[in-house]
């Protein structure tokens, strides 16, 4: 655990190894000793960009060494032996790009004032890391087992969280098979409601049609009776 500062309770070795992201005690040693004496007496924030400048250039020039010519030529075998000084030329045009561009962003970083904002929040990790037992996360320098340790969480996050939508989508159908079933059920008794006021009016409608044709029977032959009367001697 790296020591604090009188004021405001800083640390430039956490500072400057987080600002750094390579969680390489050395790399942090290095860029604290590139510090000038002076900025010892800065502000806390001044000191703190100061020491993150420097851990930044220690990478940068880290970076550089890991991109040796040895290795861009062992990429692009076929193309050095035909050309060697053009390969040359070409890896010296993408370090001098490598390093522009990340010196740009770094630059943007600060005068977007960003780091200010960011390198509080360091020490306030710091603080809250000394709480805990186990240490803190630090890459392996294999890429797949460090890519799986960051996946293999947001993965399982994921896959609960399917299951929860997939266990709410089964009863959400489920209800609403429910829901069919029910008005299916009451269709089937409206039909079967709806045809049993049918049939009733049917009889009722024959009954009415019976009825009156046994009363124009009668009607006809009370009629005949009559005629038949008043035409006698």
């Amino acid at each position: 655990m790296a020591a604090e500062q009188p004021e405001g309770g800083h640390s430039l070795d956490t500072a400057s190894e987080a600002a750094a992201g390579s969680g390489d005690p050395q790399t942090a040693a290095a860029a604290a000793s590139a510090v000038p004496g002076d900025a010892l007496t800065e502000e806390p924030s001044t000191r703190r960009l100061r020491v993150f400048r420097a851990a930044m250039e220690k990478m940068l020039e880290r970076v550089v060494e890991s991109a040796g010519f040895e290795s861009f030529t062992e990429a692009y075998q076929p193309v050095y032996e035909l050309q060697p000084e053009f390969t040359r030329a070409v890896h010296r045009q993408i370090i001098s790009q490598m390093q522009s561009s990340i010196r740009d962003e770094i630059n943007q970083i600060s005068d977007e004032g960003l780091l200010e904002r960011a390198l509080p929040r360091l020490d306030q990790l710091e603080k809250d890391s000394e709480a805990r037992a186990e240490p803190g996360w630090r890459p392996t320098g294999d890429p797949h087992r460090d890519l799986r340790s960051h996946l293999g969480p947001y993965l399982e996050q994921q896959r609960n969280y399917l299951r929860l939508k997939v266990r709410k989508a089964k009863e959400e159908n489920a209800s609403l098979a429910q829901a069919v079933l029910q008005g299916r059920e009451r269709i089937t008794r409206l039909d079967t409601e709806c045809k049993e006021r049918l049939g009733k009016w049917l009889a009722i409608n024959e009954i009415c049609n019976q009825c009156e044709q046994q009363f124009n029977l009668e009607a006809g032959t009370s009629g005949r009776g009559d005629t038949s009367v008043r035409t006698a001697p």
